[in-house]
């Protein structure tokens, strides 16, 4: 595995800008272990294989890192 490099990922955004392409999106926050404590909050979503286009990508931080995604429709987001 090797660190995130930003200016190298937003190479590879832009390659892909305005071509179909299959997301896969998958975030939990503990949403498998939550039954182990009622008061923990837990969240997740999930996506996959789903065809899109998006017009233009972005990803910003410096840890935690966040890359959004400008569909037709609207937006997917996603932070890591």
């Amino acid at each position: 595995m090797e660190l995130i490099d930003k200016e190298k990922v937003q190479q590879h955004i832009d390659s892909f800008s305005n071509e179909k392409v299959y997301l896969h999106l998958e975030t939990t926050n503990g949403a498998y272990a939550s039954h182990f404590d009622e008061t923990f909050f837990s969240a997740s979503a999930y996506i996959r294989n789903a065809n899109i286009s998006y017009a233009n990508g972005k990803i910003s931080g410096d840890g935690p890192y966040r890359v959004g995604l400008k569909l037709e429709i609207g937006w997917v987001y996603g932070e890591v």
